[in-house]
């Protein structure tokens, strides 16, 4: 796994995330400068904890682009510092910060999550975090049926699409990523249901 540890935006961090839902500042920033701290070649996908942010390689928006796909906004990503030695010689591709258009929503209870709080000011809902996901559950006719989607209320960081997008980035050779199955319990320590490598 390759990451992205640590996302620099002088202030932004510092903003207070919220009580209840523990949702992060208002405004996510466009562009981000990002340290490595993990890795040993660049890939097409950098793991990114700080919020997470989707973060992948000119080389994959190319891709996607290439096969039609769209519903995204893509804004630079600049790597500031690099820790990991095997990389420091080596000159990183070009990385974008992905903001996702299509949407979805996930149901929390069908799917086994056990809300821990309700928040009215986000709109959303703060689950109990635990190491293996339940299987998550869309609500019916409530995904618009783009490629790449997300929950912007309960599950705004985790990123779904579609199959045909998964076998796009594998028959592409675009490194590092991993997929997993809709509708199964999610173990994020594994290698998931398909791995680039």
């Amino acid at each position: 796994m390759h990451w992205a540890g640590t996302v620099i935006r002088e202030g932004w961090e510092n903003e207070p995330s919220c009580d209840i839902c523990g949702q992060g500042p208002e405004e996510v920033p466009r562009s981000l400068d990002v340290v490595i701290t993990k890795g040993s070649k660049y890939p097409d996908i950098i793991g990114c904890g700080a919020f997470p942010y989707l973060i992948v390689s000119g080389r994959t928006v190319l891709t996607w682009r290439a096969h039609g796909i769209g519903g995204f906004d893509i804004y630079p990503v600049t790597i500031v510092e690099v820790r990991p030695k095997r990389l420091q010689s080596e000159k990183p591709p070009e990385y974008f910060r992905v903001e996702l258009r299509g949407s979805c929503r996930v149901d929390v209870e069908a799917s086994g999550f056990v809300a821990e709080a309700v928040c009215d000011r986000h709109h959303c809902v703060r689950v109990k975090q635990v190491v293996l996901w339940p299987a998550m559950q869309l609500v019916p006719g409530s995904w618009d049926g783009s490629e790449l989607f997300r929950d912007p209320i309960h599950f705004p960081r985790v990123t779904f699409c579609t199959r045909r997008l998964a076998d796009i980035c594998l028959a592409s050779g675009l490194k590092n990523f991993r997929f997993d199955r809709l509708g199964k319990e999610i173990d994020h320590g594994g290698k998931g249901d398909l791995y680039s490598g």
